[in-house]
């Protein structure tokens, strides 16, 4: 669970950015300097900026829900190891650490196979550290269970509520333009976690089906050489009707996009090869895909993927749960759950 420290300094950081919010929480009317007497306002400076005073926001709010998570697992702690008759460290070492199995060798060896080219060293002077790491991940598994069971039987009701951000929903679709849900990602082909994020937004359509729209907006970075140009090529092949097509081969090629290998592709899809080629070289689609980049900017996107579900934020290749919480949670408030 979380120690005494984590929870003060979890709320120490809600505190922090509340400060730093409500500093820019003013009337857009306000005058906050001039220049030979003509004033720059709030407004002024919240257009400029807003982009980084929405990822103030959501800060906040991850840290403050951090916060109200690990309050409430005390509580539940509390209440259960006295209702047992036990204190909390008793209660977890009887209901979770004492029924933690040993990792057997196999899985050491496993765990050691996949990391050994970051260890850099043999196994035995290592051992102990991956025994401790699965047993600890075993642990705090458990105890999510656990606590989560203790949630399930307790009455509790969380009253703060996430920023929602407006972000225009413009861009190549899946799924029905009256869909209640709309998950608006930003994403750069060459982009490895993007290419990871793709698994849980597969998933998300197919288990949400007609209920979902998916928005994709390009965001290349600028330190991936061939991201803006694998943009505009799937742009290119959006004229010929197969965008999604060579979307997905794009991000099943990530090491291969230079111009003759987007050119390949265009090929393999059996697309109008000049057709493409002319779309490509053209630039047709270059300020189109510098665009997305910055509406993504305006909205506090700073690095990819990340995705805006109603205008709820998430960032980084998370996993479906992530995605499955948010929009279970939007579902019932609509009345149209899963």
């Amino acid at each position: 669970m979380f120690s005494r420290q984590q929870t003060t300094l979890a709320l120490a950081a809600c505190l922090a950015l509340a400060g730093l919010v409500s500093a820019v929480r003013a009337a857009d009317s306000d005058v906050l300097a001039t220049v030979d007497g003509k004033p720059i306002t709030e407004g002024d400076v919240r257009k400029l900026v807003q982009g980084k005073l929405i990822s103030i926001e959501s800060e906040m709010y991850d840290a403050k829900k951090e916060g109200v998570d690990a309050l409430i697992m005390q509580r539940l702690l509390e209440k259960e190891a006295k209702a047992k008759g036990v204190s909390v460290d008793a209660l977890l070492e009887t209901e979770i650490a004492a029924k933690v199995s040993e990792p057997t060798s196999a899985e050491v060896e496993s765990l050691y196979e996949q990391a050994k080219d970051r260890i850099e060293k043999p196994i035995e002077e290592v051992r102990e550290a991956l025994v401790q790491h699965l047993r600890n991940a075993r642990i705090e598994a458990m105890r999510e269970t656990y606590v989560g069971r203790l949630r399930s039987q307790a009455k509790v009701s969380i009253k703060i509520k996430p920023p929602v951000v407006n972000v225009p929903g413009t861009g190549p679709t899946r799924g029905p333009a009256n869909a209640p849900i709309t998950i608006i990602e930003f994403s750069d082909f060459q982009c490895p976690y993007c290419s990871r994020a793709e698994q849980a937004v597969e998933q998300v359509l197919s288990t949400y089906k007609d209920k979902v729209r998916l928005v994709f907006r390009d965001y290349p970075l600028g330190f991936h050489p061939f991201a803006q140009k694998a943009a505009e090529a799937a742009r290119c092949a959006g004229d010929q009707g197969k965008y999604w097509e060579y979307h997905g081969t794009l991000f099943k090629n990530q090491q291969a996009l230079q111009q003759s290998d987007l050119e390949k592709y265009a090929a393999d899809l059996k697309l109008d090869s000049e057709k493409f080629k002319t779309c490509l070289t053209s630039d047709k689609y270059a300020e189109a895909v510098q665009k997305d980049v910055e509406v993504g900017n305006s909205v506090g996107v700073n690095g990819t993927p990340a995705f805006f579900i109603n205008g709820r934020f998430i960032s980084g290749a998370v996993p479906f749960e992530n995605f499955q919480e948010i929009i279970d949670d939007i579902l019932k408030e609509k009345g149209a759950a899963s």
